[in-house]
């Protein structure tokens, strides 16, 4: 309408989203004493029930000595409820130190939160297709995080989770090669709102599908899953 030529300059150069991929599914759910928050797993259900289309796949399970739901107890009893996935659970890591507690989220790029450095090791070169993260968020003024436990070892801090913000999540999935970031908030709406504002900030700066599941039962989860396949 303005009669002059446009260009559109794309936010990033290279491509955000290649579906055929036989890596693993990582799946990590972890709900901080802080927060108060029911275990995770009928939410991890939920979230298997809208996976079929990544079928004959490997889903590793992430999750804290302490911090084991009934369905996740015993694999080889999930898995009969879906056998097209095979479950792994990755064995705990020898240490894992807590982060200092901190009221504002880290903004630095670099991966220090032992369980994404644990998480990191253990998928190892092969990296993961799809991460998912079963846990409740945190806001700071404009910014998102994730609210996690204090270390996959241990939470003993009743008062305050542990934050991961969009640069040490972006340079995580960037080191595990993640195609797919989906995040499951956990707990009221007062928590899903810092996953809200922590995919807005990433969607900005890494290339990709971000999906944030609120456990609506509308099904439109399925749905991105089906688009994505």
């Amino acid at each position: 309408t303005c009669g002059r030529a446009i260009l559109r300059v794309p936010n990033f150069v290279r491509p955000g989203y290649t579906p055929a991929s036989d890596r693993p599914i990582a799946i990590c759910g972890a709900t901080p004493r802080a927060k108060g928050i029911e275990d995770w797993g009928d939410a991890l259900l939920d979230l298997l029930d809208s996976l079929p289309v990544f079928e004959n796949r490997d889903i590793v399970l992430f999750h804290g000595d302490d911090m084991v739901p009934d369905p996740v107890r015993d694999l080889d009893r999930l898995g009969q409820s879906y056998p097209h996935f095979r479950f792994l659970r990755a064995p705990l890591p020898d240490a894992a130190d807590a982060p200092a507690r901190a009221r504002t989220i880290p903004q630095s790029g670099e991966v220090s939160n032992p369980w994404l450095t644990w998480m990191a090791d253990a998928l190892g070169p092969e990296g993961a297709h799809a991460v998912h993260f079963l846990c409740p968020g945190y806001a700071s003024n404009t910014h998102g995080a994730l609210a996690l436990p204090e270390s996959p070892l241990f939470d003993r801090d009743a008062q305050w989770s542990r934050f991961v913000g969009a640069q040490e999540l972006i340079r995580f999935c960037d080191t595990i090669g993640a195609q797919l970031v989906t995040l499951t908030a956990l707990g009221g709406p007062q928590w899903s709102t810092g996953l809200r504002l922590l995919l807005n900030e990433m969607s900005w700066r890494r290339p990709g599908p971000l999906l944030l599941n609120l456990r609506q039962r509308d099904h439109q989860l399925t749905a991105a899953f089906h688009a994505l396949a």
